[in-house]
């Protein structure tokens, strides 16, 4: 799903931001289970309010998947305007359309957990440089590790 989703965004720039796509590679990428609807709006959300507004910089977006203690881990990290900046911008500005994409998705993890007794966890940081002016935002997501295995007897 990243490989094909973050360069169809990418379209919409006039100068393309740069995307990594980084994968532990003692992962079984074929098999971890991530639930795309979960971080589908954590990356449209660093293309669209973290990177499309940049001006000084050149955009660049970074997905890093590993294992972290028992968990799943995905990073999405882009060197934007910042979570704080981007929803001072919003504010600013007359909104004809309200975003419920991060409420939706809120609401889709509590639900996952609740009827999968799981605890997906979400944390969002906004990255400042050594002055404290905002150079991104990191959003981590931690989905206990669960496998996925090919067996046609599992689905019945």
């Amino acid at each position: 799903m990243f490989d094909i989703y973050v360069p169809l965004e990418g379209l919409q720039f006039d100068e393309p931001f740069d995307f990594e796509l980084i994968v532990d590679p003692s992962l079984p990428k074929d098999s971890i289970l991530i639930p795309s609807m979960v971080t589908h709006t954590f990356i449209e959300n660093a293309i669209k309010h973290g990177l499309k507004p940049l001006k000084n910089r050149k955009g660049k977006l970074t997905i890093t998947v590993d294992k972290y203690e028992d968990c799943t881990r995905v990073c999405i990290e882009d060197n934007g305007i910042g979570y704080e900046d981007s929803i001072k911008a919003k504010k600013s500005k007359v909104m004809i359309h309200r975003s419920h994409g991060l409420k939706n998705t809120g609401k889709r993890i509590e639900l996952i957990n609740l009827l999968n007794d799981l605890n997906i966890t979400v944390d969002t940081v906004n990255l400042k440089d050594e002055h404290g002016a905002s150079v991104g935002t990191k959003v981590t997501i931690l989905f206990p590790y669960i496998e996925q295995h090919n067996n046609e007897n599992a689905r019945n």
